[in-house]
């Protein structure tokens, strides 16, 4: 049966490494004394190396550049929906600038009282025959 994931903190991953650097372990010797592969010994050197105080973030926690990263990815996202948005026509808009939509009476009856007089279409009629 396969070995199981272990999971090391970062003071553990650090005092590893001391080991070597400070203390004058070959990374052989500390590896073995930690039960741990030597790859992982060097490869959290170059970590450390590269990153200082910054290494190791923990589960869950991103180091300050990936936590940047991810926020301007969201930013991003956010601003090619909302540019999307507005690129849309909207349903209501004029296909060419020059339509213009006539809305010259109401598409059923409204029912009027009969003393009231029926407008008169005649500025629809003009611009019909225009």
């Amino acid at each position: 049966m396969a070995r199981s994931r272990r999971t090391y903190t970062a003071e553990f991953k650090t005092a590893a490494v001391q080991l070597v650097t400070d203390k004058g372990y070959s990374f052989a010797e500390a590896a073995r004394s930690l039960d741990i592969t030597e790859n992982l010994l060097r490869k959290w050197k170059q970590v450390l190396d590269a990153e200082g105080n910054q290494a190791f973030p923990g589960h869950g926690q991103l180091s300050p550049f990936e936590d940047e990263v991810r926020r301007l990815r969201a930013d991003n996202r956010r601003l090619l929906m909302e540019r999307d948005i507005l690129k849309k026509r909207r349903p209501s808009s004029r296909r060419r600038p020059y339509d213009l939509s006539l809305h010259c009476g109401p598409s059923r009856p409204v029912a009027r009282p009969p003393d009231v007089p029926r407008p008169r279409r005649l500025g629809c009629w003009l611009l019909c025959l225009a």
